[in-house]
């Protein structure tokens, strides 16, 4: 669909709001003084308005809101390999249960994307916390294989009050 979006003009540029929201539940299982396990489970909501975008070529097409649910469960790995550095492995399941993009031009409907199935995840990282207490700093890499395929990366920096 964005890829529509790219040939609409300067100026009439898609605006549609964008909303998500995620509930999670886990537990936490200590299995050594240098270890812990994290099993868990979530659910996962996004909707995004339809919008109508005039391509550079004179059509127009419509586009209709889209809504996702997801599920994801899994499992992270945590070891301490000292006491400011932690690695840590991760793999999930994740099940898309409906998240088709539906647009039309001219009145026809175009073939809608679907995201509906299954995905494996794998991450791996490493959890740096300096002398001072509070700080943090986040270090991984996820892989994604099923349904959606890709690999990402993070650095997330925090500070614990």
């Amino acid at each position: 669909m964005r890829h529509l979006a790219r040939l609409a003009r300067v100026g009439d540029r898609d605006k549609s709001t964008y909303l998500s929201a995620h509930v999670g539940a886990g537990y936490l299982l200590k299995l050594s003084e240098q270890s812990k396990l994290d099993v868990y489970g979530q659910y996962l909501w996004s909707h995004q308005d339809g919008d109508t975008v005039k391509l550079t070529t004179g059509e127009t097409v419509k586009f209709k809101d889209v809504d996702s649910q997801r599920t994801r469960l899994g499992t992270k790995w945590d070891y301490a390999l000292t006491p400011t550095t932690t690695a840590w492995f991760g793999a999930a399941w994740e099940h898309e249960y409906d998240g088709k993009a539906k647009a039309s031009i001219y009145g026809y409907k175009l073939d809608a994307p679907k995201l509906k199935g299954d995905t494996g995840l794998l991450e791996i990282g490493l959890t740096l916390t300096p002398a001072e207490k509070g700080w943090s700093l986040d270090v991984g890499v996820q892989g994604y294989a099923g349904k959606r395929e890709g690999v990402t990366g993070n650095v997330k920096a925090g500070y614990r009050f």
